[in-house]
């Protein structure tokens, strides 16, 4: 009778173990994009919803994996650009998703002159990385160059008040250094679009098909980094 009792409470412990093992594999990565306009989906127009880089990411990766968007329209990283995104609930919202993947876009709207200062951005983005950082220690941090910005074809110049050359190089460069310090993985977009204006519904945002571009190479580095 021992011996039966004592088999079946071993059967019970082996069962209890596979299920907790096979509930930790079948847990969704969280993946979690925290950006601008560019995270968000503008210039997709009707099919922002599908056709955002963080939806077709989604469908890209499978059901193992829960993308969330946290784009908005216009935000900086700067505290005092337009608008902080720090200073928004989606910020706190990004912090309690404690995700095992974040990816970061800021700094398009950070380029406008009004906005712009290097040493500042450096510092702000670092400390941005870290908060994320503090919520899960695992987190595995890509940090997205944003992509170039192209002159409106009536006027010659970049919609928005966006500075390309401060994209190109400033920007550029910050987002690769605070990488670095951060132990974050790089993302280069500039280098991806320079030479693809057709991607874009404005100049500064992806249309359908760029974003349909962005998501697939964000999906090739993120299969040969996680």
């Amino acid at each position: 009778m021992k011996k039966r009792r004592t088999a079946s409470v071993i059967f019970g412990v082996i069962l209890l173990c596979l299920f907790i093992l096979l509930a930790f594999h079948m847990r969704q990565v969280k993946v979690v994009c925290v950006g601008d306009s560019i995270t968000y989906g503008s210039g997709a127009g009707r099919y922002r919803d599908t056709k955002s880089y963080p939806a077709l990411l989604q469908k890209k990766l499978g059901n193992g994996y829960r993308v969330r968007n946290y784009g908005l329209r216009g935000r900086t990283i700067l505290d005092y650009g337009n608008f902080p995104y720090k200073e928004e609930p989606e910020y706190k919202k990004t912090l309690k998703e404690k995700g095992d993947v974040y990816i970061i876009m800021l700094g398009t709207n950070d380029s406008k002159v009004r906005n712009w200062n290097t040493e500042d951005y450096k510092e702000q983005l670092r400390a941005f990385v870290t908060s994320y950082q503090k919520v899960n220690k695992r987190a595995k941090i890509y940090l997205m160059q944003p992509p170039r910005c192209f002159p409106d074809e009536k006027t010659g110049i970049v919609n928005y008040k966006v500075k390309n050359d401060l994209i190109a190089t400033e920007i550029h460069k910050s987002v690769a250094e605070v990488g670095l310090e951060c132990g974050a993985i790089v993302i280069d977009l500039y280098e991806f679009t320079e030479d693809h204006g057709d991607w874009f519904a404005d100049g500064v945002h992806p249309n359908v098909k760029g974003y349909e571009k962005i998501a697939g190479y964000i999906y090739e580095v993120l299969k040969e980094t996680l």
